[in-house]
């Protein structure tokens, strides 16, 4: 799999088939990522779609490698702290790969921290490393 994405070529096993429905509007994101909730096979999941300004080809090109390396890491990763990896769908407004983790009810860790103040960040991140 390494080599299909250090090719830019997807690594087909991660690909989601199935179809999935995406709200509208993104609810979370970060620098360079929205976030939807969608329905997959009748369960939430979060959809992570890079935001991609018109790139050039090259860029593009880079991009999606970067993004299928990622895909392809977080996929082997297993640990009781980390959520499971299900896929990558290409969007179709975009061409981009969009990377699909289960939907966590209660959301970032930021917002869990936000409405749960007396929890130890300490704790929680020594359970982590």
């Amino acid at each position: 799999m390494e080599l299909l994405a250090e090719h830019g070529q997807e690594p087909h096993g991660l690909l989601i088939k199935e179809k999935i429905v995406i709200g509208e509007y993104p609810v979370s994101g970060g620098a360079s990522t929205d976030v939807f909730q969608a329905s997959l096979r009748d369960e939430w999941v979060a959809v992570n779609r890079l935001r991609a300004p018109r790139l050039s080809v090259e860029s593009s090109i880079q991009l999606r490698k970067n993004l299928l390396r990622e895909a392809v890491i977080w996929h082997r990763l297993r640990h009781d702290n980390i959520l499971p990896f299900l896929g990558i769908k290409c969007d179709a407004s975009t061409s981009m790969f969009c990377m699909i983790s289960p939907w966590m009810k209660n959301g970032t860790i930021i917002r869990f921290l936000d409405k749960h103040a007396n929890v130890n960040v300490n704790d929680l991140t020594s359970r982590v490393a």
